[in-house]
Order: structure tokens, then sequence, then C-alpha cells
């Protein structure tokens, strides 16, 4: 049996679904009425949003509609096929793929949403403006502000 000692001095278990991944940039956008709060490791992802100017506008508001974490994460050498599908459970959790690796998903009840992404869908922008954003807006929160 181990004690409380033993157990502070093993080793930090390694992460291997990116939990920790650091989200430093971060805005507040108004999006069709929504004012979201989203932190991101990735400045292309913030232009992205604030680049969709007839959709997006930065917001300086207090209290967010809901806040997202997005995590960009390297591409890798499979095939680039971005088929969606989108998931709603009774239990207000709804979930977005987009590809093999990359999704969305949403918690109705806290009102916060995590993805984790391919840089692709990213830095492209038509696969952007047409899988990405999409499924992002299907997400966000029911009701005007």
């Amino acid at each position: 049996m181990k004690t409380a000692g033993q157990k502070r001095s093993s080793p930090m278990s390694i992460d291997l679904v990116n939990r920790f991944a650091l989200t430093p940039v971060q805005s507040t956008f108004n999006l069709s009425g929504k004012v979201i709060y989203l932190a991101t490791n990735c400045v292309d992802l913030l232009s992205r949003m604030a680049n969709l100017s007839t959709e997006c506008k930065e917001a300086d508001v207090a209290q967010p509609d809901c806040s997202w974490r997005i995590v960009t994460e390297p591409e890798t050498e499979e095939a680039w096929e971005y088929l969606s599908s989108r998931y709603v459970g009774d239990d207000g959790i709804s979930f977005v793929t987009l590809g093999q690796r990359s999704f969305l998903a949403y918690d109705e009840r806290t009102r916060k949403g995590i993805s984790f992404v391919s840089e692709g869908l990213v830095r492209d922008p038509t696969l952007f403006v047409e899988t990405f954003f999409p499924g992002f807006l299907s997400l966000l929160p029911e009701g005007k502000r």
C-alpha cells in the first residue's frame, strides 16, 4: 500500500487525449446573435472567425451565452475526407464529428463546448467555411440574446 507521500512523488501519467493542451489565444465574439467566449491554441482560428465579418464581430460583453475551447492538432498522413455527422443526446450533450479525427462537443447544461480539430480544417478556407463552421453553428445554444 502506498502512502500519501509516495503517491505524490509518482510521475504524472501521459495525457493521451491532450486534455491539458494550452489554449492561450482568447476572444469574445458576437456570432449569429450569440456572445461566445473562445479559447484556442490557434491564432488562425480566431482570424477565420473574425474574417466572417457579416456573421461574426468581436464583442465586449461580460456574460457570454457559451464558452468554447478549441484545440487544433497537427495533421496526419491520412486522407482528407471530412464527412460530418451530428448526435444530440437526451442529456443535453451534442456532438459533431468532422472526419475521423476532428469533433465538436457541446454541453447545454454547462454552456461549454470543446473541440479538437485538424489544422487542415482551419487553414483551408473552403474546408473551414463548408465543414467546420456549419458544425460549430449547429451547436450554438437556441434562443436569442
